[in-house]
């Protein structure tokens, strides 16, 4: 899983998605998450916090209702996702942030994702052992629904990877015994097979 638990483009390759909207709807697993245009920049960046990163940014826009603020047409951007990539670490994402202005904001993210610990497979073969996820965003019902963006983050899961290896030796009963959920893409050698529950 592409690192973001709100990541529109967690199910299908950035590397189409980084080439923008017609592109990523053509991708059969970027498709079923993209909905609106957007727009994207990429820059390299050199900071403390990100050293050998580039940085992804896509804006999504939309000047149609939006059923979350009642009906009013929000004009502009709507949605930023950014993405830093580590350039030592084969690109893998390092830090994911989600900005959405249901939350009054596109200045503050709502939600971001973090890797926490690297750790090498092999030489040069890097993932992210552990990571987090945390979102800062606080909904209020009354009279009216009010949606804010705090500075302390309202909810976290952490994730870590126990076991990773690019040789595993299964056998096929191992396989034969796994309940694939529902929706979940079934391929055998790189081609897509239909679902026959």
């Amino acid at each position: 899983m592409m690192l973001g638990r709100s990541n529109p483009f967690r199910d299908g390759r950035l590397s189409v998605a980084v080439k923008g909207y017609e592109a990523a709807i053509k991708d059969p697993e970027l498709k079923k998450r993209i909905h609106t245009p957007y727009d994207v920049s990429i820059e390299n960046v050199s900071s403390e916090e990100f050293p050998h990163h580039v940085k992804v940014a896509f804006s999504f826009k939309e000047d149609k209702p939006d059923p979350a603020m009642r009906g009013k047409i929000i004009e502009g951007e709507r949605n930023r996702v950014v993405m830093y990539l580590n350039k030592e670490k084969q690109y893998v994402p390092e830090r994911f942030e989600s900005y959405s202005s249901k939350f009054g904001s596109l200045q503050k993210p709502a939600s971001i994702s973090r890797v926490v610990k690297w750790n090498q497979l092999e030489n040069g073969i890097w993932y992210p052992e552990e990571s987090v996820y945390q979102r800062f965003t606080k909904t209020t019902l009354g009279k009216e629904i009010v949606r804010t963006i705090e500075d302390k983050w309202s909810y976290q899961e952490e994730f870590r990877v126990k076991k990773l290896d690019l040789n595993p030796h299964y056998d096929n009963a191992f396989f034969e015994q796994i309940e694939f959920p529902e929706g979940a893409a079934i391929y055998k050698d790189g081609i897509r097979l239909p679902r026959t529950n």
